[in-house]
């Protein structure tokens, strides 16, 4: 996962690999950079400071930029289940974190994203890999490896 901000969707995929017994989220994020446009009364508080103690076991935040840190746990993880974007939504952000993701992506792996209709990023990675994907009405995209 890139982007953390509060840590709600960190809270929702940790709360399922809880319930499910089983999974390991990492998280990437720039730490505070979203939360003062969220709420300004929030900024004192930490990216992902919304996940509860009883999640975290299953849960690694690595603090930085996706441009450096996200290379390297993929080199450490070296393959993925799902990625879910949810940082940087500019073209070239999304577009490497994409390309950095996919080879490590499983078949049949998910590639999840937050914000499409923001740049084409996520159609032309449908289009250019000639992966399944969809685009949802109200702003999120899934594709299948």
């Amino acid at each position: 996962e890139t982007g953390v901000a509060h840590g709600v969707s960190s809270w929702t995929i940790l709360n399922a690999m809880h319930k499910n017994g089983t999974g390991k989220l990492y998280s990437i994020d720039l730490p505070n950079q979203d939360l003062k446009s969220y709420n300004p009364t929030n900024i004192h508080q930490s990216s992902g400071w919304a996940v509860p103690d009883i999640l975290r076991q299953r849960w690694e935040l690595r603090l930085g930029p996706s441009q450096e840190l996200l290379p390297l746990l993929i080199k450490e993880l070296k393959t993925i289940d799902v990625f879910f974007h949810d940082s940087d939504h500019s073209y070239e952000n999304m577009t490497f974190e994409f390309e950095t993701i996919f080879g490590a992506l499983r078949q049949g792996g998910l590639i999840l994203s937050d914000d499409v209709h923001k740049n084409a990023a996520f159609s032309d990675l449908v289009s250019k890999k000639g992966i399944k994907g969809l685009q949802f009405y109200t702003k999120g995209g899934a594709a299948v490896k």
